[in-house]
């Protein structure tokens, strides 16, 4: 048998959290393919042994997480502050705050205390299922369905929430999604790559499809039909690596090399942005402008339309800015991403039109709630309600009433909106297609329970569930 030194690591902090008590003595014993840690307890614990057992090592250098050289996680993933990450099952997270997860590495439950946690990846079973988006003011955001508006408060129901009655002084903008927009939307999540096709080291493990390698060849691609505006949104974070360092690219009439030989593409590295041509298989850079600050992980849209022959991009909430792209092309048959280096994608989506990010509008600061219509009609409200899937507006020029499904977006004044309250037991949900800031109760086998003074109590069925977030305010 090979050192056990080599899988220690992963349970240093595990030991240091473990509720028993903390060890004043460690010894490990050898044989029949397992290590065993026996720790004698404190004088504050009863005096006993605290037992880990674990497979012996496949061989020299190897250890029990092999999802760093490509291997697949099959199960939930738990990752404390100090690095240390187990692959098991998670059971429950009780009231005052302790994980126990199950494993088959391990003899009965593992409890680590939520103060010891960094994150909590789960593999759901569901994929969110709502049309439309509030975007909230701490960049939050919940997909569901609108159910009402009233002058306090928004109705959203979806398959994982159930109806949450949302407070309007954090809402800072309703989306009403047509989904005949929505044309391509990955469900790594649910374990599918489809429609993607890959080329390189792309593994998909844990929710999210995770690339291994440096190197320009780190591609994925879809075929796609493209003769309109379209907007393509990935949400990414760096691997291994201290800031991203990839590619969105659209129009392109082939999936050949990082752009095809001709196509239209936003480079995201580091704190700079490209926007290119590629034409030939050559490149001619548009524009080449700092985003302001490093991203290490985000939310990056680029959107073109061949019409105008316009491009525009953003990160995160940030506007980057419309752009003239010469020659540009009028057609394609697929859409890709690349990365040149290790990085984890959480989501791809790619719609018709040119679709910013929720939380941006330029007239955020209009004394009126600004509401728009599919057909780009625009008009300025002092009241916005909703009921029976009817949308009623005060107007400087009276009353006007509407059919919600001729509502494109209703951006609310910036006048009275407030941040949540960070709270010291606060965690950030995640599903599919939202995610939440609320105070932690518990988790059970069925549903996360938690609070928050803006929505109540939050339940979210476990099915959906992709992540929980646990100090998040560093």
């Amino acid at each position: 048998m090979s050192s056990p030194s080599c899988v220690l690591w992963l349970f240093s902090g595990l030991l240091c959290c473990a509720t028993l008590a903390v060890a004043e003595q460690v010894r490990v014993v050898g044989g029949n393919g397992r290590i065993v840690i026996q720790a004698e307890v404190a004088a504050d614990g009863p005096v006993g042994e605290r037992k880990i057992f674990v497979p012996a090592p496949k061989g020299a250098g190897d250890t029990l997480d092999d999802s760093a050289k490509g291997g697949s996680a099959q199960g939930d993933v738990v990752t404390t502050i100090r690095g240390d990450r187990v692959v098991g099952r998670v059971v429950t997270i009780e009231s005052e705050g302790k994980l126990h997860l199950t494993a088959p590495q391990f003899e009965g439950d593992i409890v680590v205390l939520a103060a010891a946690l960094d994150n909590v990846r789960l593999r759901p079973k569901e994929h969110g299922k709502g049309c439309d988006e509030l975007a909230l003011s701490n960049g939050d955001r919940i997909v569901g369905d609108i159910g009402a508006i009233t002058p306090d408060a928004v109705i959203i129901e979806s398959p994982a929430t159930g109806p949450l009655k949302v407070s309007r002084k954090i809402i800072q903008r309703i989306s009403f999604s047509q989904p005949r927009i929505v044309s391509l939307e990955s469900q790594f999540e649910a374990g599918k790559i489809e429609p993607w096709s890959q080329r390189g080291a792309w593994n998909l493990a844990n929710g999210a499809l995770q690339c291994f390698s440096h190197g320009d060849q780190q591609s994925i691609f879809a075929k796609f039909d493209q003769k309109e505006a379209v907007t393509m949104e990935v949400t990414v974070q760096s691997a291994g690596y201290p800031y991203i360092n990839c590619d969105l690219v659209l129009f392109a009439n082939s999936n050949d090399g990082r752009w095809g030989r001709n196509s239209v593409l936003a480079s995201f590295q580091h704190s700079q942005f490209n926007v290119m041509v590629a034409q030939d298989g050559g490149v001619n850079s548009v524009v080449n402008q700092s985003m302001g600050r490093m991203f290490s992980q985000g939310t990056f849209r680029f959107a073109y339309d061949p019409a105008t022959g316009k491009a525009r991009a953003w990160a995160e909430s940030t506007d980057l800015g419309e752009f003239a792209i010469p020659d540009g092309p009028k057609q394609g048959s697929y859409v890709m991403f690349n990365s040149r280096s290790p990085c984890r994608v959480t989501r791809i989506r790619v719609v018709r039109g040119m679709v910013g990010p929720t939380s941006v509008d330029k007239e955020s600061d209009d004394p009126n709630h600004i509401v728009r219509f599919i057909n780009k009609d625009r008009v300025a409200a002092t009241e916005v309600t909703l009921a029976d899937g009817k949308l009623a507006l005060k107007t400087a020029l009276g009353d006007i009433t509407s059919d919600a499904r001729r509502i494109e977006s209703i951006t609310f004044r910036a006048k009275g909106i407030e941040k949540p309250r960070r709270n010291k037991g606060d965690v950030a949900i995640e599903t599919s297609d939202t995610r939440l800031t609320v105070q932690f109760d518990r988790l059970t086998p069925e549903c996360l329970i938690g609070k928050s003074s803006y929505l109540g109590e939050v339940k979210v069925r476990r099915d959906f569930l992709t992540g929980i977030q646990f100090n998040i305010y560093k």
